[in-house]
């Protein structure tokens, strides 16, 4: 990407950011639409990401380490040497 198609991208990103007009984007820039539509769909993906509860992480954690270890032990063959 062209360093003055960086530089507009970067103004969109501002515009949008404080305005959330996108149509003004389009307006002003619009050699670069195709990618900006790109990453505000992707940023939009990424903010309705849920991350897991901690309490929910925790007890994944410690349910792979005990099916790890039994592994190990050769309670179902995978980790037995």
């Amino acid at each position: 990407m062209r360093r003055r198609d960086l530089r507009a991208l970067a103004e969109c990103y501002k515009i949008i950011e404080a305005t959330g007009d996108l149509a003004l984007c389009r307006k002003l820039y619009p050699e670069v639409m195709d990618r900006l539509v790109k990453d505000v769909k992707l940023q939009t993906r990424l903010a309705a990401f849920k991350a897991p509860e901690p309490e929910a992480s925790a007890s994944a954690r410690a349910a792979l380490l005990e099916a790890l270890k039994a592994a190990q032990r050769g309670g179902n063959g995978a980790g037995a040497k």
